[in-house]
């Protein structure tokens, strides 16, 4: 076929031809000002370092950064394993996970981590937009496209050019919009409702859901070439509730948030009872329950120490506990004893069954085996009462600032998993 000027006669852009989405001019000090942006809108505390902000996952060298994730459980680090090999790639990824545990968090450290990082990531969410508009968001439609298209307008893909496109609830998305995004996948173009001709894009392409995608496309509901092509990359997300070792660490994360301008010592401290109630409790809100709570906390607090009582629906949920037998942990424990009064809680609880404790406590068979050898005992034969009493002094008000095996109380710039 002849082709006039890089073009072919048949109208669509030639294999030499510039695409016909021209890449985003670079700006002097732009992409810093929209990180900055970005930044404070999730309340991530930056460094004066002149480099991207990052988020110190273990004082071990062989574990690199990543920024807005925060915990340090064997789940969590399985996934950073992931996504600091996944970064570096240009492979789709598919995200699950429960409604809060974090999704578009894991999404934004793929990209600021890899090599797009300093071109746009867009986001889509398909549940928050009526089925006969998303084609248009994603795809952008022309002037007169539809009843109300007084203008053209440019869709996800479009604004993603060069960078990447987050598209949460996927299984949202109707069945020929299933197949034209693997068009989009295959071959790297698109048309915008209304259009006629194909317009290319580079983008890498990251997908989310609360649902079980192998599932959805067992039971017809899901493109089984779809997901093999956004799948490349999976990644599951566990929900709060089985990786409750993260929780005192995330409520010092949320401290730090609200109140970024306030001095450690003048941040309000939490009972050892409070904190033992968050971690029992079931967060069936994942970690963006946990963050509402905190704010709510902090909002009802009155003096410097937060208690069962600035949290309302924790304090039902407590009752509930004290009602079924199960204790929380006694008033004036330091805070490696507390730590040590919850794995030995946990280990009761299981019957003395390590595996089963490991896996409530989210830690390996190993980590808990070494706990118990540093408490003292290999058979778990030490109650939660010696810890109550494992040594002298009293513990003061948690703060988010104090040491401890059970989580890292250092700083974390980048905002939290949920």
């Amino acid at each position: 076929m002849q082709k006039r000027h890089g073009r072919s006669t048949r109208g669509l852009p030639g294999p030499d031809e510039t695409p016909s989405i021209a890449p985003p001019r670079p700006e002097t000090g732009a992409v810093r000002e929209k990180r900055d942006i970005v930044s404070r809108m999730l309340r991530i505390e930056h460094h004066d370092t002149g480099k991207r902000d990052t988020v110190s996952r273990t004082p071990r060298a062989e574990h690199q950064e990543l920024p807005y994730i925060v915990g340090e459980s064997a789940r969590m680090q399985e996934i950073y394993t992931v996504i600091r090999k996944a970064a570096s790639w240009d492979a789709n990824v598919c995200i699950e996970g429960e409604n809060g545990t974090g999704k578009e968090m894991v999404a934004r450290a793929l990209h600021y981590t890899g090599p797009r990082r300093d071109n746009p990531f867009v986001t889509l969410d398909c549940s928050t937009i009526a089925e006969g508009l998303i084609e248009s968001h994603l795809f952008g439609h022309v002037k007169g496209a539809f009843t109300g298209a007084v203008a053209s307008r440019p869709g996800v893909f479009a604004q993603a050019h060069t960078g990447t496109v987050f598209i949460d609830e996927i299984t949202e998305l109707a069945p020929h919009l299933q197949a034209k995004l693997l068009r989009v996948i295959q071959t790297g173009e698109f048309v915008m409702v209304g259009g006629s001709h194909p317009q290319r894009v580079n983008v890498r392409i990251i997908t989310a859901t609360n649902r079980d995608l192998r599932q959805a496309v067992a039971k017809g509901i899901f493109r089984e070439d779809l997901y093999f092509r956004i799948a490349v990359v999976h990644i599951v997300i566990p929900p709060l509730r089985d990786r409750r070792e993260d929780i005192p660490e995330l409520v010092g994360h949320f401290f730090r948030g609200f109140m970024p301008s306030a001095h450690e010592q003048d941040r309000p401290g939490l009972t050892p009872r409070a904190m033992s109630a968050l971690v029992n409790y079931s967060w069936p809100g994942n970690v963006r329950e946990l963050k509402n709570w905190i704010e709510q906390a902090l909002v009802l607090a009155d003096g410097d120490l937060i208690d069962l009582q600035h949290f309302p629906s924790l304090t039902r949920e407590a009752s509930g506990t004290l009602r079924s037998g199960v204790p929380l942990a006694p008033l004036g424990l330091r805070l490696e004893e507390l730590e040590r009064w919850y794995v030995l809680e946990t280990l009761r609880r299981a019957d003395g069954n390590r595996t089963k404790a490991a896996r409530q406590l989210g830690i390996s068979l190993r980590g808990l085996q070494y706990k118990l050898r540093r408490y003292g005992t290999n058979r778990g034969g030490v109650g939660p009462e010696a810890a109550a009493n494992g040594g002298p002094g009293t513990m003061p008000p948690w703060n988010g600032r104090s040491g401890g095996t059970m989580s890292q109380w250092t700083e974390r710039p980048g905002t939290s998993l949920g």
